[in-house]
């Protein structure tokens, strides 16, 4: 929990780029036009259980950005500090 809450500027920035993904996807399963991807914040639908994978995604796609950043961040960090050193910048 912690650590949703230590990404949660992220979530919060990401969230509706996230819904865009289960959007996409009713797009692909009702054949809708994808002219609805510009729906706005989420498609309605008359089956009203579209809601658990737009929760699902909305933290979940955040949470992994900021997950793989951090693993470049610590992997690359080390080698553009070394980089910064070598070349004096």
């Amino acid at each position: 929990m912690i650590y949703v809450g230590n990404a949660s500027l992220a979530i919060m920035a990401l969230h509706f780029l996230a819904f865009k993904v289960v959007s996409l996807l009713q797009i692909l399963i009702y054949g809708y036009g994808i002219d609805y991807l510009s729906v706005f914040p989420v498609i309605s639908d008359r089956i009203n259980i579209w809601w658990v994978p737009y929760v699902v995604c909305g933290v979940a796609l955040p949470l992994l950005y900021t997950s793989v950043k951090q693993i470049l961040v610590l992997q690359y960090g080390r080698l553009y500090g070394q980089l910064i050193l070598k070349f004096k910048l």
